[in-house]
C-alpha cells in the first residue's frame, strides 16, 4: 500500500494546536514547546511584560500553569489566512489577570506562523475583531 501526503491544511492546523493545549493541560511542555520558533514573541497588553523568545514562553507557561492558570476549553479556531490563525479560548477561571478578555469570559488569541509554520507571534485580543485587525484582515 502506497503511503499519501497529509494534507494538514485548517482541519490540520486545528487539530494541532487543539493538541498543543491538551498537553499544556497535562504539563507536556515539550508538546508546546514545538508549536513555537525558537525566536517566537507573546505579546502582553504591556509591552512590559512581552515575552521574546520560546523559552521565555515556556517559562511563562509553566509558572501560569503552576498557578491553576492557562485551562480552560478551546471553542472555536478560525484560521484567517495562511499566515494567521484566531483561537477562541474560555479559560476555567475568570480571575482578573490583565488579558484582555471579553463579557462573556472569552478570550480571542492571534497566533501568527512563520514561513516553516511554526508560531511567530502569539497575542491577546477582546474580541475577534480586533485580533483580525491587527493581523491586516
Amino acid at each position: 500500500m502506497l503511503a499519501a501526503c497529509e494534507d494538514g491544511g485548517v482541519a490540520g492546523r486545528e487539530q494541532q494546536l487543539r493538541d498543543a493545549f491538551a498537553a499544556l493541560e497535562r504539563g507536556e511542555l515539550d508538546v508546546v514547546e514545538a508549536l513555537f520558533a525558537p525566536d517566537a514573541k507573546w505579546r502582553a497588553p504591556d509591552p512590559e511584560w512581552d515575552c521574546l523568545s520560546r523559552a521565555q514562553i515556556l517559562r511563562v507557561m509553566r509558572e501560569n500553569r503552576a498557578k491553576g492558570r492557562l485551562t480552560g476549553e478551546i471553542e472555536q479556531v478560525v484560521e484567517l489566512d495562511e499566515g494567521h490563525t484566531v483561537v477562541r479560548f474560555h479559560p476555567a477561571s475568570r480571575e482578573p489577570d490583565g488579558i484582555p478578555m471579553d463579557a462573556s469570559g472569552t478570550r480571542w488569541v492571534l497566533l501568527s506562523f512563520g514561513e516553516d509554520g511554526l508560531v511567530a507571534e502569539m497575542k491577546g485580543f477582546p474580541d475577534h475583531a480586533s485580533a483580525a485587525a491587527y493581523a491586516g484582515g
